[in-house]
């Protein structure tokens, strides 16, 4: 469940908050939905995209395309800390 546009307290880039499903906690994520395929058997050493689902999942993945078996179409949203340059005021 996505929540209405917010503003970030450290950038004022507008975000949205998802619901996530197993932690219950919200996540705070950049607005633009993407469309990526991403190949999550490539392990976390590999990985360099985590994109947030619309009913609250974090996927995380090497990019690939379409033709590359192993990979899957993930439709998403970016956790706003990858591109907030305030992020590591937050961090504890």
């Amino acid at each position: 469940m996505t929540r209405p546009l917010a503003q970030c307290r450290g950038c004022q880039a507008a975000v949205v908050w998802i619901h996530m499903r197993d932690s219950g906690k919200a996540m705070i994520c950049d607005p633009e939905v993407l469309t990526e395929w991403l190949d999550e058997t490539a392990g976390k050493a590999a990985s360099t995209r985590t994109l947030i689902t619309s009913d609250g999942v974090a996927i995380t993945g090497r990019r690939g395309t379409a033709i590359e078996p192993g990979t899957r179409e993930v439709i998403g949203r970016v956790p706003h800390w990858v591109t907030c340059p305030q992020a590591n005021t937050f961090r504890r």
